[in-house]
């Protein structure tokens, strides 16, 4: 919990910071942008959810082992004839019945389903949490590449408004020649018409890093409205480089170790196995205990007392021909106590139960096969999700190297192409080429730095996915 706050807390100095630095618009780094997207994002919140659901469900399993124990009471009356529970006689007036009884029961052996079912649930459960990792990992990937997205076209603009602003410098001053008399009206209006594309070029410029900032805030999952900036690394740490270092066969093999995704997939295999297990336990014997004890009150039991109350002939003489007297009892009738019966009535019972499955319309075998068939997919799956990654693995790191080869070309002929602005430039200055060509030589030089620009950006996000792929935490 108080790791919990404590990241909380840095999170939002993380962000405060940033917004005494810069002013009231905040500015966010990578990180600040991804605990932003974890902490905001509602499918990953919903995915926890389901992980404390797979956790409930993972105790009842085992709390299933356990034995039962349950109360039971009951208040009743009976009219009509019937056969008093308590006396085991007819009674025909309104009886009342009270039972109170406790009864447990345990599960001694059931093919070890509860077991498998147990065990199955605890690895469920893992492979929740471990779907949860792979919902935060795909997270961290969406956020770093709408950010790096945000970075190229905010230099995209930078070049779009480095380049209006040298087409006006020559606007104004081929306007001063013109007006002198020194250079033809046509080429004025050939660097305006220039300076127009560029305004459009930057306007273009503008709307696509308005786009990438929007897409970048929707991961956020920020308020509607919210303005917020990032921040520009002052260096990525990850300029391209002659070589990459690590093959996509290195690479995979400790990515098929350690990702969420592989793990799950393996979890899932072994949820199946499990789930085989406990259906074939199903076609064993089981056997299970019970015992309770109980009492219980009846109204028709009855207390009778007897007393003399005198003596009468019976109709019968002695050998003396004397009257023989006999006595005439006074019975009383009262209902037996409550408490009485209570304890009159207390019952104890022990029982054992064994259950041999013999035909059952066939349930057992069907969901056999099926768990047979439910494994064989878990299995092909996991197969698949490793195929999936060692393709991803490769597409990356091809993409990284056909990058890395395009960047540096294309920084070769930025390099040669900005000589050659910079000499076109200055013959343009001095009128010994026309606007037309000095145009050509920049927007081949605009060309160019685009073409390296965008080549850089992918290959820092393609090697940032391959060291994510090598369990390193994504940075810039």
């Amino acid at each position: 919990m108080k790791s919990k706050k404590m990241k909380k807390w840095l999170l939002g100095l993380g962000v405060f910071i940033p917004v005494l630095l810069y002013g009231q618009t905040p500015v966010y780094d990578l990180s600040a942008c991804i605990d932003l997207a974890i902490g905001n994002n509602i499918g990953l919140k919903v995915a926890r959810l389901g992980v404390e659901m797979q956790k409930n469900s993972m105790q009842q399993a085992r709390a299933a082992m356990l034995p039962t124990l349950n109360a039971n009471a009951s208040h009743g009356y009976n009219w009509g004839q019937t056969v008093d529970l308590y006396t085991n006689q007819f009674a025909s007036e309104r009886v009342q019945t009270n039972n109170f009884y406790v009864q447990s029961g345990v599960t001694i052996f059931n093919g070890f389903r509860l077991l498998n079912i147990a065990a199955q649930q605890h690895a469920g459960l893992t492979a929740k949490r471990l779907d949860c990792d792979k919902a935060t990992n795909d997270i961290m990937l969406n956020v770093a590449t709408a950010y790096l997205q945000v970075l190229y076209n905010t230099e995209q603009l930078a070049v779009a408004e480095g380049q209006r602003t040298i087409t006006q410098q020559q606007v104004a001053r081929i306007e001063q020649l013109v007006e002198s008399g020194m250079r033809p009206r046509g080429e004025l209006l050939t660097l305006e018409a220039q300076l127009a594309s560029e305004e459009a070029n930057v306007v273009r410029a503008e709307n696509q890093l308005a786009m990438s900032y929007l897409i970048l805030s929707q991961l956020l999952n920020l308020d509607p409205g919210t303005e917020f900036l990032v921040m520009k690394p002052e260096s990525t740490g990850k300029e391209p480089t002659e070589t990459l270092l690590l093959s996509p066969v290195d690479i995979y093999k400790y990515a098929n170790d350690h990702l969420p995704q592989i793990q799950s997939a393996e979890m899932q295999v072994k949820m199946a196995d499990l789930g085989l297990k406990a259906a074939r336990g199903g076609m064993w014997p089981s056997l299970h205990l019970t015992a309770s004890m109980g009492t219980g009150f009846s109204g028709a039991r009855k207390d009778y007392t007897y007393s003399i109350a005198g003596f009468e002939p019976n109709g019968m003489f002695t050998s003396g021909f004397d009257t023989v007297y006999a006595p005439v009892l006074d019975v009383q009738e009262a209902l037996r106590p409550f408490g009485k019966q209570l304890n009159d009535n207390f019952n104890q019972s022990v029982a054992v139960y064994l259950t041999v499955p013999l035909f059952n319309g066939l349930q057992n075998q069907t969901s056999i096969k099926n768990a047979e068939l439910s494994l064989a997919n878990a299995r092909f799956n996991s197969e698949l999700q490793q195929q999936q990654l060692f393709q991803e693995i490769q597409q990356a790191h091809a993409d990284a190297a056909a990058a890395l080869k395009t960047y540096l070309a294309a920084k070769k002929s930025w390099e040669a192409l900005k000589e050659s602005f910079l000499y076109a430039e200055e013959r343009f200055n001095v009128g010994m080429v026309g606007s037309l060509e000095f145009n050509e030589a920049k927007n081949r030089l605009m060309a160019a730095e685009a073409q390296m620009l965008g080549a850089r950006y992918e290959y820092i996000f393609k090697t940032s996915l391959l060291d994510f792929y090598m369990g390193k935490e994504i940075t810039l």
